[in-house]
């Protein structure tokens, strides 16, 4: 049951956004580069975006980056936040409707005001260790 749940889980949220690899990424990043997945991979070390592994391939949700491809800044604070957290559940924190937002999603939100994303993820978290 709790396998099918999460199964269930992962399409909604893999089907509530455009997912990125990381060579489409190093491309628009570091034309010259020899590896194209070099700049994800090393936003993901720094905890500047997360990433979501499926059948192999390790896919970046599209609204962590502004229009030229680089990680949105509040973006790592809003990771910060969710310390610990797995992948998936941080992408179905950003899938899910939020109060604080106006019932819109943090990632239909995090282009536009950031720190209202930064203060719903801080809500959450806060939220869910005090009850």
């Amino acid at each position: 049951m709790r396998a099918s749940l999460e199964a269930q889980a992962l399409e909604a949220v893999l089907n509530g956004t455009q997912w990125l690899m990381g060579p489409t990424l190093g491309e628009q990043q570091e034309p010259d580069a020899t590896d194209m997945h070099v700049a994800a991979g090393r936003w993901k070390d720094e905890g500047r975006v997360f990433a979501i592994e499926r059948a192999g391939q390790t896919l970046y949700p599209r609204y962590l980056f502004d229009e030229s491809g680089t990680p949105i800044p509040e973006v790592d604070e809003i990771l910060g936040v969710f310390a610990g957290y797995a992948p998936l559940r941080i992408a179905s924190w950003f899938e899910s409707t939020n109060s604080l937002l106006h019932g819109r999603r943090p990632r239909e939100c995090l282009a536009t005001v950031p720190s209202a994303v930064v203060e719903a993820a801080r809500d959450h978290v806060a939220s869910a260790m005090h009850g």
